[in-house]
């Protein structure tokens, strides 16, 4: 996305439809492997398809009131907040127990 934005000139809004167009195909893919593979956990699936649903249409709604300046800087806090996160070791009692074993 930065590509799109610094050199192409895109707007935040376009550019984040262009990483879409290229990601779906890929999450496809990437769901039919686990699927065969049994590596879906249907329950937490279920849990969490209610709240992505709700921010997805959350998020949409978002693109379309606010300028692109405003959702490029909500999404930089958003990128930095997630990199301090990993950096500082993340939520504790949410870390995975592969997380907790290797320190």
């Amino acid at each position: 996305m930065l590509y799109l934005t610094l050199v192409q000139g895109f707007d935040q809004t376009k550019a984040g439809g262009v990483n879409l167009l290229f990601f779906l195909p890929a999450a496809a893919v990437a769901l039919c492997i686990h699927l065969r593979r049994g590596q879906v956990d249907w329950r937490m699936a279920l849990r969490c398809l209610p709240f992505g649903a709700v921010f997805a249409l959350l998020g949409a709604w978002l693109a379309r009131v606010l300028d692109a300046a405003w959702l490029s800087k909500g999404f930089a806090v958003l990128v930095l907040l997630m990199g301090l996160r990993e950096l500082l070791g993340g939520l504790g009692p949410f870390r995975s127990g592969k997380d907790k074993e290797n320190g």
